[in-house]
């Protein structure tokens, strides 16, 4: 472990079978794909995808240190179960997982269009205020989306000056999803795991006030937070689990980071950010935590991410993504930072 002091403190998971690999999550007939996702070295890997899959889980550190990398690992090695066991819903805020949309077109759908119509309608006749009313793709995707085998990428970056539909598509999308899995579950219907990744997450759930500039309904960024606080509470009940990223947890609302039952610790750097994390934290993890980051952000330990998860506490290393997955970020993946051959994967490296 080098200069982290940290020792791995971690009792593995075993389910009531006895078998971390076979025990469904919702009922004894589902088998979740846990050969195909090993995020981390070796003995952690056995128990991601109850994590994932199973509890609400932030992923947070600075610009550069592997989050898009994070998400990747997991998203591929949902991807790579056949047949597809979670189907995942991926709002990209900058378009940094294109490549992951690029490499698993025929498993992923883009969504390319949000608004059906806009109806324009009168909200006050005295002052003769009117009020536009966006008639979204949402409903319609979620439908699919529940009944189907198809992952959902929306890259935002696709949609720049159009807030309104962004926000209106998303507000629909997540409500229908959420009432459709809400009457599985009250029905005995099998409710298959469907992933939400939201990428830069503080854009969606602030702390503090709501900016409403550049949207005509400016009750929409409060309905959407409702949505995505509402799915950090109480989805994953239902079979909606969500992971969200941020490099800037200070701007990440701090309930909804509190609800995180799995964080991802990569190095951070700014105090607001460490702060932010560390209060979510046990007291004798806050007290060291400003040190851990700092030692972590030493090059022989890059890659490496602090895990607090509801059955303990962890300092493995991240395993690289699959290098032909292309990396459209602006910074380069943990694999080249860590300056791996090519061909090299993570299991050859920790075995």
């Amino acid at each position: 472990m080098g200069e982290l002091k940290f020792e791995p403190i971690w009792e593995p998971l075993f389910l009531k079978d006895g078998n971390p690999y076979t025990e469904s999550l919702f009922n004894h007939t589902m088998k979740p794909p846990f050969r195909n996702l090993h995020l981390f070295e070796k003995p952690y890997d056995v128990t991601d995808a109850n994590l994932i899959l199973k509890w609400s889980t932030g992923v947070v550190g600075a610009t550069g240190m592997g989050k898009s990398n994070f998400i990747k690992v997991v998203a591929t090695g949902l991807l790579r179960a056949k047949p597809i066991y979670a189907p995942m819903f991926f709002l990209d805020h900058t378009g940094e997982l294109r490549g992951l949309y690029e490499y698993f077109k025929r498993d992923i759908i883009e969504i390319t269009h949000l608004v059906e119509s806009i109806e324009q309608v009168v909200v006050n006749p005295i002052s003769g205020r009117t009020k536009k009313i966006y008639h979204t793709y949402g409903a319609r995707d979620a439908e699919a989306f529940v009944a189907g085998f198809k992952s959902y990428y929306l890259d935002r970056s696709e949609f720049l000056g159009q807030r309104t539909s962004v926000l209106a598509y998303l507000h629909d999308f997540l409500t229908e999803t959420s009432n459709i899995k809400r009457r599985q579950m009250r029905e005995g219907k099998k409710n298959r795991p469907h992933l939400f990744i939201f990428d830069e997450i503080h854009n969606y759930d602030p702390e503090g006030s709501l900016s409403t500039v550049g949207c005509d309904d400016d009750t929409l960024p409060k309905l959407v937070r409702d949505d995505i606080v509402m799915y950090f509470g109480e989805m994953r009940k239902y079979g909606a689990p969500v992971l969200g990223a941020s490099q800037r947890p200070a701007r990440w609302d701090k309930d909804t980071l509190s609800q995180t039952n799995n964080k991802v610790i990569l190095p951070l750097i700014e105090d607001a950010d460490i702060d932010q994390v560390r209060g979510k934290l046990p007291p004798h993890i806050k007290r060291n935590l400003p040190q851990l980051m700092t030692e972590m952000r030493l090059e022989k330990n890059r890659g490496k991410a602090f895990l607090s998860t509801v059955h303990g506490f962890a300092i493995p290393r991240i395993l690289p993504c699959d290098r032909h997955i292309p990396d459209l970020g602006s910074t380069p993946g943990v694999a080249e930072a860590l300056g791996w051959e090519e061909g090299e994967t993570g299991e050859q490296i920790f075995s």
